[in-house]
């Protein structure tokens, strides 16, 4: 599997807590967790996809 790096955004720790939360909540499908970002922490497109990216690793990964 290829390593995503961690994303540089001011509140990564924030944005994976509320992934999780967001999954655990069962509301949306999760490969809408992206727009939900974008709407939350007023993050680009790029920026939420490679902050879900690297919180989907970390998923498989079993690190969450």
């Amino acid at each position: 599997m290829t390593e995503i790096s961690k994303p540089e955004v001011k509140e990564l720790d924030k944005m994976l807590n509320f992934l999780d939360k967001l999954q655990a909540s069962g509301t949306i499908n999760m490969l809408a967790a992206p727009e939900f970002l974008m709407g939350q922490f007023w993050v680009d497109k790029k920026e939420s996809k490679a902050v879900f990216n690297y919180w989907a690793q970390l998923k498989q990964r079993g690190e969450r």
